[in-house]
């Protein structure tokens, strides 16, 4: 297996530059907040960063697992809202259970919006008109490689951002065995 080309400097900034607001809000949770926990609350500084590490390790076990969700219900015309309304529907009609929407399905539909996956599964970063712009000729192959880049956005396996990018750099006989891992 190949590896695809480096990028260019000014690739691998455009793609960098977009983490920089997400850092400007995360950055002063993770230094201001441990201090502010430990001193005021007495809350030992292990106990922080393990929380803080479980919620990372949550988040990248929870994204690709929406995803397949929202892709599994979009093959049937459902949504991943629809299935909130179910739960919803379930969770009020068991008593004593109280009626409503459950904080867990709450919690997951709120991932989903952030994932942009609420009320449609995800949508295909690489298409077959991507494939045919880099000169690449229509046929079976088209339905293999295309399969392949979309397992590999469902797995977040490759960086959204950098998904075409890979295609480009990387030799059409080598683009599927490099999405797979």
């Amino acid at each position: 297996m190949s590896s695809p080309a480096a990028f260019s400097r000014p690739q691998l900034a455009s793609y960098s530059l977009l983490a920089l607001p997400l850092a400007f809000a995360a950055l002063p949770l993770y230094v201001l907040l441990p201090n502010l926990y430990a001193r005021d609350f007495g809350m030992p500084l292990a106990t922080l960063g393990a929380v803080l590490l479980a919620a990372r390790a949550f988040d990248a076990f929870t994204d690709p697992l929406l995803g397949r969700l929202a892709d599994r219900l979009g093959r049937d015309g459902l949504t991943v809202r629809m299935l909130g309304y179910l739960v919803e529907a379930d969770h009020s009609g068991r008593p004593p259970l109280p009626g409503g929407m459950p904080e867990s399905m709450q919690r997951i539909l709120g991932y989903a919006q952030d994932l942009a996956i609420l009320d449609a599964r995800p949508q295909p970063l690489l298409l077959g008109r991507h494939l045919i712009a880099l000169g690449m000729t229509p046929g079976p192959h088209f339905k293999v490689l295309l399969n392949a880049a979309y397992e590999a956005q469902l797995n977040a396996l490759v960086a959204k951002s950098s998904l075409r990018t890979h295609v480009v750099e990387c030799p059409p006989e080598d683009i599927t065995k490099s999405f797979r891992r």
